[in-house]
């Protein structure tokens, strides 16, 4: 990943975002934001102005300055051609200079050139390395294995073989084999950066932060100029809830590489948790520059929008963002969700509808629906039955333990005239809920309403006072038949 930053990243961004409802109802909680990163399979990319280092030693000239990259076996993005050189970027390390063309060879070329090589000319760790990036990057896994387990026939310590064989073993998930790669990297060469720096995102993935830190920082002191020194910090800071620290992080990553679209991603989505929506909106839109047919920089402009109050800029970025990524449950969720703020119900309906279809187990998409569901002021969309078993499936996939969740079935209930399942719910959502969170006395609040006999939502005066009384038979029925499927 990190010897071919921003070529080959294994890391991709993926932004989880909900908003809660809406006109005409007040939402069981605050909204929330989560977001992480994954590590998985490298994205494809278009090599058409990409180089590959024909030797091991190669050295970029920028003035009067050199700089020889961390390791051999780096893809090279073409800026630029002037005579018989060639001004070449290395995405994600922030790293540029001049080379000679003949230094570089077309990435199209690359799998035949080092294959002449290994066959007609001199076998090599590096001829060999490079052939299995190659192959890496076109998904040809069991020819690249084979030509890395060539190159430590050749050379036990080449220590470039073992960091990209523990990439490889990364993308397949065996992460046991992975570690054990970079050890043997890091005890061929202990200055490795490298090294140090695959461990320390092997160990994020298995989610031993204070390991991932101990060898980031030292990839750092050893040199680093990777992306994914600050991504990864960054990603364990959003995890401890450190967002200050994550928002300083990710805006290293910036200034490392200012066209790499996860680090503005990344920082947009620390803006939104430290409650800067403006800032977000920059961060988005640097990232919908840098890619404008990709839904997550819009989907991020989206929620940081609603939180400055623009809901139709907001939509026009969902429906820019669904146009890229129809296949994306929270897309159409938060779509949802600003027609329910503008009480465009038939439309949210429809797209918690289509929100589910693409992802039954979306929680939020549950949960926005049972609400909708339960709460609504146009009672032509309420449905007592159909919103506990949207509910219910909320909190099944939370294993009963989200309050949102709880408070969200218990709304459903007392829409279905069962106020003794409406209060048992939400007093179980009252005990799962933080002390001190200030989302507890509206929760006791909506307990008290339901010990009283009445629905969540805003019934009208002569209802109040006991005029025009509800007939919930038919929903208990209904209940009932829910409960029992």
């Amino acid at each position: 990943m990190a010897g071919q930053a921003g070529t080959r990243s294994i890391f991709v961004v993926a932004l989880i975002l909900a908003v809660v409802p809406a006109r005409g109802a007040e939402a069981p909680e605050p909204p929330k934001l989560r977001f992480g990163i994954a590590l998985q399979a490298k994205p494809s990319r278009n090599h058409f102005q990409d180089v590959v280092q024909k030797t091991p030693d190669l050295v970029l000239v920028d003035g009067a300055k050199t700089i020889r990259p961390e390791r051999p076996g780096l893809i090279y993005h073409i800026e630029r051609a002037e005579g018989n050189r060639y001004l070449v970027t290395l995405p994600g390390q922030g790293l540029y200079g001049w080379v000679d063309r003949d230094a570089v060879i077309p990435y199209s070329e690359a799998e035949g050139y080092f294959t002449n090589e290994l066959e007609i000319e001199k076998a090599t760790p590096f001829g060999y390395l490079m052939r299995a990036i190659v192959c890496e990057d076109n998904e040809r896994f069991q020819r690249s294995f084979a030509d890395l387990a060539e190159a430590l026939k050749l050379d036990p310590g080449y220590v470039p073989a073992m960091i990209e064989r523990a990439m490889l073993w990364a993308t397949r998930n065996r992460m046991d084999l992975a570690l054990l790669d970079t050890e043997r990297a890091i005890r061929a060469d202990p200055r490795s950066s490298e090294a140090r720096l695959e461990r320390g995102v092997f160990y994020f993935k298995l989610k031993d932060y204070g390991k991932a830190l101990a060898d980031l920082d030292r990839a750092r002191e050893l040199g680093s100029r990777s992306i994914h020194v600050p991504m990864v910090r960054g990603s364990i800071y959003v995890e401890r809830r450190q967002i200050d620290d994550a928002i300083q992080a990710f805006q290293e990553a910036v200034s490392i590489d200012p066209k790499n679209y996860d680090a503005h991603l990344m920082l947009g989505s620390s803006y939104l948790l430290r409650s800067q929506p403006q800032r977000a909106v920059q961060a988005f839109s640097e990232a919908v520059k840098l890619e404008p047919e990709k839904g997550s920089g819009y989907g991020g402009r989206a929620v940081a929008r609603m939180g400055l109050g623009q809901r139709e800029l907001a939509l026009v970025d969902l429906n820019q963002a669904i146009r890229y990524e129809s296949m994306r449950a929270d897309l159409f969720r938060d779509r949802g969700q600003i027609h329910a703020m503008e009480g465009r119900w038939p439309q949210a309906m429809a797209d918690f509808e289509t929100a589910l279809r693409v992802d039954p187990n979306d929680v939020e998409a549950n949960i926005v629906r049972a609400w909708t569901l339960a709460t609504c002021p146009d009672q032509r969309v309420r449905n007592g039955a159909s919103a506990v078993a949207s509910a219910t499936r909320a909190c099944e996939l939370t294993q009963w333990k989200s309050p949102r969740a709880l408070a969200t079935l218990a709304a459903a209930y007392a829409e279905s005239g069962d106020y003794t399942a409406a209060a048992q719910m939400q007093g179980k959502a009252i005990a799962v809920t933080p002390p001190g969170d200030p989302v507890l006395g509206y929760y006791q609040a909506s307990l008290n309403r339901y010990r009283s006999g009445k629905p969540w939502h805003r019934v009208g005066l002569l209802e109040e006072i006991g005029l025009h009384r509800r007939s919930p038979a038919k929903q208990d029925t209904q209940v009932q038949q829910t409960r029992g499927k």
